[in-house]
């Protein structure tokens, strides 16, 4: 079945502009549905700055967690999200999946696992299995590219990057500043900054 777009989507969508600093590229893995990009890759340039703020729920996913724990060391190298499951409620499988796939960027990219931060959305309570996400990451590092918004909206990522991207009120919104790149999601007290060098 052809994935449909929403009908909140809208008709044209403006050519977002490169910014410095921010490489994206996007893989179709079958997480949980054939022939969809379901994994975004936004490679970020050595030395950016982090910061963030988290859910208050005691019932954190794997990934808000490493994330969480990630922010201390005050540096991101990377963001991975994947689309189909929110690796939620998966306990030490949970956890066993975000340090593959972190372990695994860092190995691409040169730098610490501490600085590949992680997103999930998707089914809750199935496990993660980080194969098709880790397999994806050579070509996804070797394909990341500045202009492709378009293609990163694509990703059946519907969720952080949705093909509402252009409307006032997405979900998450990038945005650029001679402070860096702000990456903003509103929604359940949920939001993080990423900050260029």
């Amino acid at each position: 079945m052809a994935h449909l777009v929403s009908p909140l989507a809208p008709v044209a969508v403006p050519h977002l502009p490169a910014i410095d600093g921010v490489e994206l590229a996007i893989a179709e893995t079958g997480i949980r549905y054939k022939n969809r990009p379901d994994v975004l890759l936004a490679v970020l340039a050595p030395g950016t700055s982090v910061a963030g703020c988290f859910t208050l729920s005691k019932s954190r996913s794997a990934p808000v967690d490493w994330c969480a724990q990630s922010l201390k060391g005050g540096k991101a190298r990377a963001v991975v999200i994947n689309a189909g499951n929110a690796n939620a409620f998966t306990g030490k499988s949970g956890v066993a999946t975000v340090t593959a796939v972190a372990k695994a960027a860092a190995q691409k990219l040169k730098c610490k696992p501490a600085e590949i931060f992680q997103a999930s959305t998707g089914v809750i309570g199935e496990p993660l299995d980080p194969a098709p996400i880790v397999n994806a990451l050579p070509t996804l590092v070797a394909g990341a590219k500045a202009d492709c918004w378009a293609d990163a909206a694509r990703a059946d990522a519907e969720m952080l990057l949705s093909r509402r991207h252009a409307r006032s009120q997405s979900q998450v919104r990038w945005s650029a500043s001679p402070n860096g790149i702000q990456v903003s999601r509103p929604i359940s007290s949920r939001a993080s900054l990423v900050e260029g060098t």
